[in-house]
């Protein structure tokens, strides 16, 4: 019994020591005053690439359903809407370069089409209460979609995919409900 509460106590000390040395600075990097002169440059951010998106002839889309303010909808009441697939290209906060391609309908469109006014963006709501706002400037992007498909696969719901986007945060999956502003 000795010995698995002395491995213990070593187990902990070394976990202890581990996240230390991960959450320490550098004191000489952040105490010393630096020697070179400042300089003043201009950096531009460089825009999102555009995403790839190209119409779908003759797409089979499974049957799906989506709340849009408060009225239901089904694929059935966008059956004259064309179909799209747009490639995205994001990060996710670790870094991880993600490809996805989405097939679906732009939000512009689906707006125009139940005649909604989409100048204060909107807001897309997932099946466990998450919501996400979209501004106009996303919601009338051409590569804004309302994602049926994923990769291929209905497994994961809706998806609002602003696939000019790169920040992998902008996309909301599971997506019940769509509310116009």
């Amino acid at each position: 019994m000795n010995k698995s509460k002395f491995l213990a106590l070593i187990l902990s000390l070394i976990m202890a020591l581990s996240l230390a040395a991960c959450g320490g600075q550098d004191k000489e990097a952040t105490t010393k005053p630096s020697t070179k002169k400042a300089t003043t440059t201009t950096t531009t951010t460089p825009a999102a690439p555009e995403a790839k998106v190209v119409e779908v002839k003759d797409a089979k889309l499974p049957n799906f359903t989506i709340k849009i303010n408060d009225k239901q909808y089904t694929n059935k009441d966008f059956a004259t809407l064309t179909v799209y697939s747009a490639e995205s290209t994001s990060v996710n906060k670790s870094g991880t370069e993600i490809k996805a391609t989405y097939v679906g309908y732009k939000i512009k469109d689906i707006c125009d089409l139940l005649k909604l006014d989409f100048s204060n963006g909107i807001d897309a709501v997932a099946s466990d209460g998450y919501k996400m706002p979209y501004d106009k400037k996303i919601v009338k992007a051409d590569s804004t979609l309302l994602g049926i498909t994923k990769d291929g696969s209905a497994d994961k719901g809706l998806f609002v995919s602003p696939c000019a986007e790169t920040v992998a945060n902008q996309y909301s999956k599971m997506v019940t409900t769509i509310t116009v502003k």
